[in-house]
C-alpha cells in the first residue's frame, strides 16, 4: 500500500511539473504573434512553450509571462504588437534597439502589473499616451533617447511609486504638467528621486509648485529646452537634492538665494541663460565640487568668498561680468579645472604653492597685468 501511494504521488508531482511548464495560451498566442512579425529576435525562440523552454528574455512564474527583456539585441518592429495583453507582466525592457520604430499604444494600461519600462535607445514616436498614468505598480520609467512628440501626460502625476522618471532626449514639448483643478502635475511624484527632462523642447515657466519638502529627489535635470521665467525659491526646499541642471535654457531674474538650503547639492549648472542680479552667494553649500554658471548677465561683481571653496574640483564662470583681482587661495589641491575668461578681471595674478599639478586654468580675455610665481609653475594655463 505504501509503495502504491508512493507512485501516485510520484505520478500527480509529475503532472504539476508538466503543467506548471506549459505556457499559459494567451501569453502564448502574444509571443508567438511576436515571433512572426518581429526581426531579429533570439535564435532560440522555438517551439511552443517560451516558459517551458526557457526562451531568451522571457521569465515566467505559474505558467504566466512576468518578463520580457530584449534590450540591445538587435530586434526590429514597426509595432509592438499585443505586448499590453502579458497582463501579468511585471518587467518590460526593449531599450537600445534602433529597430524598434513604433508607437506605444493606449492599450499600454493593460499592463497593470508592470513595475519597470524601460523603453530607452529606441526609435519610439508619437505621443506618450495619456494612459500610462494606469500603471500604478510603476518605479521606473524610462523612454529617454526616443523620437516621442507633445506633451508630458499630466496623468504621470499618478504614478506615486515612481522613483525614477527619465524622459529626456526626445521631442517633448509644451508646459511642465503640475496640478490644477483636475489636471495632475509631477509634484506629486513625491518618492521620486529622478527628473529627467532634459534635451526636449519644453517651454513656459518652471513652476514653484513643482518642488515640495516632502519631495526626495536627488536630481533635477532640465537643461537644454526653451523653458522660461525665473528659477523658483522652492527649489531650496528639497533637503535632498544633489544635482541641479537648469543650464541651457532661457530663465532670468535673479538666482534665489535660499537655494543654498539645498546643502547637499554637488553639482550645480546654470550657464547660458539669461540670469541677471547679483552673482549668486553659495557660501554654506560645502558639497559643492561642480560649479557653471558661464554665460549670464549677472551684476558685475569682485569675486565671491565661496569660491574658495575647498570642495570644489570645477568652477566655470565664462562671461559673468566679474572684476578685479583674483584671490591666490582659489588655488587648492582640490581643484581641477577654474574658467575666469572673458571677463574684467586685472591686478596681478598670484596662484601660490597649493595647486594641483593636473589643474587647468582659463584666464583668457581679461586684464591681469602681472603674473608672479615662486619658481615656475606646473599646470596648464591660458
Amino acid at each position: 500500500m505504501g509503495l502504491s501511494i508512493r507512485l501516485l504521488a510520484m505520478i500527480v508531482c509529475c503532472r504539476i511539473m508538466v503543467i506548471a511548464a506549459v505556457t499559459d495560451p494567451s501569453d502564448l498566442a502574444v509571443l508567438t504573434a511576436i515571433r512572426s512579425s518581429w526581426q531579429n529576435l533570439p535564435p532560440n525562440w522555438r517551439g511552443s512553450d517560451p516558459c517551458g523552454s526557457n526562451w531568451d528574455g522571457i521569465n515566467c512564474t505559474n505558467s504566466r509571462v512576468t518578463t520580457l527583456n530584449l534590450a540591445g539585441t538587435g530586434v526590429r518592429t514597426n509595432e509592438i504588437g499585443d505586448i499590453p495583453s502579458l497582463t501579468m507582466l511585471q518587467y518590460l525592457d526593449l531599450s537600445n534597439n534602433r529597430g524598434i520604430k513604433a508607437n506605444l499604444p493606449q492599450s499600454i494600461q493593460q499592463l497593470h502589473n508592470l513595475t519597470t519600462l524601460m523603453l530607452v535607445g529606441c526609435s519610439f514616436r508619437g505621443q506618450i499616451p495619456d494612459s500610462i498614468g494606469s500603471l500604478k505598480k510603476l518605479g521606473f520609467l524610462g523612454l529617454n533617447n526616443n523620437s516621442f512628440t507633445g506633451p508630458i501626460p499630466p496623468t504621470i502625476g499618478n504614478l506615486t511609486n515612481l522613483t525614477w522618471l527619465d524622459l529626456s532626449d526626445n521631442q517633448l514639448s509644451g508646459l511642465i504638467p503640475i496640478t490644477n483643478g483636475t489636471t495632475l502635475g509631477l509634484e506629486r511624484l513625491v518618492n521620486a528621486r529622478h527628473f529627467h527632462l532634459a534635451n526636449n523642447k519644453l517651454s513656459g515657466p518652471i513652476s514653484s509648485q513643482l518642488f515640495n519638502s516632502e519631495m526626495k529627489l536627488i536630481h533635477v535635470i532640465l537643461n537644454n529646452n526653451q523653458l522660461n521665467g525665473t528659477i523658483p525659491a522652492s527649489i531650496g526646499t528639497v533637503g535632498t537634492l544633489e544635482v541641479i541642471r537648469l543650464d541651457s535654457n532661457s530663465l532670468r531674474g535673479r538666482v534665489p538665494q535660499n537655494i543654498t538650503n539645498a546643502k547637499n547639492v554637488n553639482e550645480l549648472y546654470l550657464s547660458n541663460n539669461n540670469l541677471n542680479g547679483s552673482v549668486p552667494n553659495l557660501v554654506g553649500m560645502d558639497s559643492l565640487f561642480y560649479v557653471d554658471m558661464s554665460n549670464n548677465s549677472f551684476d558685475t561683481s569682485d569675486i565671491p568668498s565661496w569660491f574658495r571653496l575647498e570642495s570644489l574640483t570645477t568652477l566655470l564662470m565664462d562671461k559673468t561680468q566679474l572684476q578685479g583681482e583674483i584671490p591666490s587661495d582659489m588655488f587648492h589641491p582640490q581643484l581641477e579645472r577654474l574658467v575666469l575668461s572673458n571677463n574684467d578681471l586685472n591686478g596681478t595674478l598670484d596662484i601660490g604653492n597649493r595647486y594641483s599639478s593636473d589643474l587647468i586654468v582659463d584666464l583668457s580675455n581679461n586684464s591681469i597685468a602681472n603674473f608672479t610665481q615662486e619658481s615656475g609653475y606646473n599646470m596648464s594655463l591660458k
